[in-house]
């Protein structure tokens, strides 16, 4: 029988893949229809139905040593132009640590469902962003497109002088603690020439 660390690590690792490939595939521009469920069917987790996109899980497999990610995994967003500029839009920081087992904090099964409704509003906030409502549907080849890039640390670039935080979910279990953030910006003007991270 697995241990309880087990089963979290297990969680975060579901969680994690599952949150970036919501978060990006709500910035391809296309219509995507995420089925909850009420009893989960194979290979759905937190009862949300998404459809994994291959080249996500390839670029997880090859950029991130630690996985699941405990410590920090920053999913940054940045707008690309024809022309080699590069603006920083959106970072969405996981922070996952894992502790001795302790009495206070959710058990696994109520953390699961937890991570559950975390999910969802991750997909809800990712829809009511700046970036999504001026970019996102507008994106092609001849004027700019949305660039990803995911990384095991907060260091993410610079959102602008009236950059917004939020704070989209915290959960505290019994085997560690896990947290969500969104850092967006809201100052829509290249402030610098940059260039495009590799």
């Amino acid at each position: 029988m697995a241990s309880g660390h087990d089963a979290y690590k297990k969680y975060l690792k579901f969680f994690s893949a599952r949150l970036v490939q919501a978060l990006i595939q709500s910035r391809l521009g296309e219509e995507i229809e995420s089925k909850c469920l009420t009893v989960a069917e194979g290979q759905d987790w937190f009862n949300m139905r998404i459809d994994e996109l291959g080249e996500i899980s390839a670029y997880l497999k090859s950029n991130i040593q630690n996985y699941p990610p405990f410590g920090t995994l920053t999913l940054e967003f940045l707008l690309y132009t024809p022309s080699g500029q590069c603006l920083p839009l959106e970072s969405w920081v996981l922070s996952a640590t894992k502790t001795p087992e302790k009495e206070d904090g959710c058990p696994l099964n109520e953390l699961y469902h937890q991570m559950s409704t975390l999910l969802r509003s991750a997909v809800v906030s990712s829809r009511m962003t700046p970036m999504h409502r001026l970019y996102v549907k507008k994106q092609n080849l001849e004027s700019f497109i949305i660039m990803y890039r995911v990384f095991e640390n907060d260091d993410s670039s610079d959102m602008g002088k009236d950059k917004k935080s939020r704070k989209i979910g915290e959960l505290v279990s019994q085997y560690g603690n896990i947290t969500l953030e969104l850092h967006y910006r809201t100052s829509m003007h290249f402030e610098e020439p940059e260039i495009a991270p590799e």
